[in-house]
């Protein structure tokens, strides 16, 4: 595919002689080019193919049958350069899977999956195939902003690509929202004793408890600073009970608490975000409508939904499933709801009720209004 495309700009900057053009002859062509704009520089090219310009246009240019011979025996051996993934790397990246998309901003999921399509198709390709590369969105994303984590530069990435970069809306949050420290504290209360990762999570989302998490920061850090900040305030160090090692009086293994269960631990001002996705039945009735929309013999993925759901304004982001149980607990409750109340045939919108009750956006035809008679539960 590259190796092509530096065929086509080589002979517009050179009709006559398009093996001997040079790198500047060619950068002008590509940037007057709208289809090849895109496409990087000629020495980003040289560099990325390990070749001199002279040998990039020679393979380019060369029988397809012979193509691949010759860019692997030039290229044996030799190891990829430094610093590679440039700004128009970046570009050209990004600008040719939004436009197989036709969208004019990318998640880091919807990129990935189109490039494994794509680096798939040219892996089957036998005489040319397997000389597509695309960076994966992790490495677009620290080469966009080194300095930060792996994924934390792809707003920046975008700007780069001339794309669009999702804006999300400040928001003033009135609850107050525990350090991880002061959850552990919380438990250790309840249960005086140092809890595991999960039986710290459980016991969050059981009592209501909202709780940051810290940037991101690794817990083995977190329990660190706890257990020193514990014996800093003179309680030294704390209890830690490996269940495994439990046992009764017949030697069987003894179970832990459910640590998931509501203890009133959580006290007044503390409530876990309410936001729009809070609601699972809101959640799982776009999975039904997703589903309900799948071409017949296709799979449901957990990709394939966020992909969806970044071109369906309104439908939540496969992050949003994660307070729900993720994307296979909301998937099953998707499925139930339409062997109960049947496929949806359009979007749904969340209701007036407080109680956070769904209304579907229907028709005005009787028609439309008899079928959701009929499909209305009793009771409702």
């Amino acid at each position: 595919m590259l190796l092509r495309e530096v065929r086509e700009v080589a002979a517009l900057a050179s009709p006559e002689n398009p093996e001997a053009v040079s790198q500047r002859a060619f950068d002008r062509a590509r940037a007057n080019s709208a289809a090849h704009a895109g496409l990087p520089e000629a020495r980003q090219i040289a560099r990325e193919l390990k070749l001199k310009w002279p040998e990039v246009l020679s393979v380019a240019h060369a029988p397809e049958k012979k193509r691949s011979y010759l860019l692997v025996s030039k290229t044996r051996g030799k190891a990829p350069p430094k610093g590679w993934l440039t700004s128009a790397r970046i570009r050209y990246a990004l600008r040719l899977v939004a436009g197989r998309l036709g969208v004019d901003s990318l998640t880091r999921v919807a990129y990935d999956e189109e490039r494994d399509k794509l680096q798939a198709a040219d892996a089957r390709d036998y005489l040319h195939g397997g000389r597509l590369r695309l960076p994966s969105a992790n490495a677009i994303s620290r080469a966009a902003q080194p300095s930060l984590a792996a994924g934390a530069g792809w707003r920046d990435a975008l700007r780069i690509a001339g794309l669009k970069a999702h804006s999300r809306k400040k928001r003033t949050s009135h609850q107050k929202i525990l350090s991880r420290g002061e959850a552990i504290d919380r438990f250790y209360d309840h249960y005086e004793e140092q809890p595991a990762i999960e039986a710290l999570k459980d016991f969050v989302r059981g009592n209501g408890i909202p709780m940051s998490d810290e940037g991101g920061q690794k817990w083995s850090e977190t329990f660190k600073l706890w257990r020193q900040s514990r014996i800093d305030r003179g309680f030294g160090e704390p209890r830690v009970i490996d269940y495994r090692s439990r046992r009764d009086a017949n030697g069987r293994i003894l179970k832990a608490p459910d640590f998931s269960k509501d203890v009133g631990a959580a006290k007044p001002g503390e409530y876990p975000n309410q936001g729009k996705w809070a609601n699972k039945d809101l959640c799982v009735a776009w999975v039904a409508y997703y589903l309900a929309n799948l071409p017949e013999g296709r799979k449901a993925i957990a990709r394939d939904y966020d992909a969806w759901a970044l071109k369906n304004p309104g439908a939540p982001l496969l992050s949003r499933f994660t307070r729900h149980g993720g994307w296979s607990a909301v998937q099953g409750k998707a499925e139930e709801r339409i062997k109960t109340q049947g496929p949806p045939t359009v979007p749904p919108t969340p209701g007036p009720s407080p109680l956070g009750r769904l209304s579907v956006a229907t028709s005005d035809d009787p028609l439309s209004r008899a079928r959701d008679a009929k499909t209305e539960p009793k009771g409702s």
